[in-house]
């Protein structure tokens, strides 16, 4: 019983430590920074704050620092912003390459800037 207990223990911990190795990486495809194609919208800066998670912010800074919360896969809403939302987009090969801005009457894409 003590070895199945253990057994299983050491397979919730594994797998809980792969979930957050998996998850931290691809929290980081998610940072740079993203150029808007159109004069409606705006650059955005994505960051990882001290704790890995994942902070949006007009690159400007004309807004504050803002925690993105993952609604699912590759879409995030921001925190306390009353629905503001950010998808990103991947190429083929699962490079994050843009993003999608929504919120009121906003819609935009940005381009994720190539280093």
């Amino acid at each position: 019983m003590k070895n199945s207990i253990r057994t299983l223990f050491m397979a919730f911990i594994l797998f809980s430590v792969s979930t957050l190795l998996a998850q931290d990486k691809a929290a980081k495809d998610y940072v740079g920074q993203y150029i808007s194609s159109t004069d409606r919208g705006f650059d955005i800066t994505v960051s990882l704050n001290n704790e890995n998670v994942l902070m949006a912010q007009p690159s400007d800074k004309s807004q504050p620092l803002t925690e993105m919360v993952e609604v699912a896969g590759d879409k995030y809403e921001l925190k306390n912003t009353k629905g503001l939302r950010i998808s990103f987009t991947r190429n083929k090969e699962g490079v994050v390459i843009s993003l999608t801005f929504e919120g009121g009457n906003r819609k935009f894409e940005a381009t994720k800037k190539t280093e």
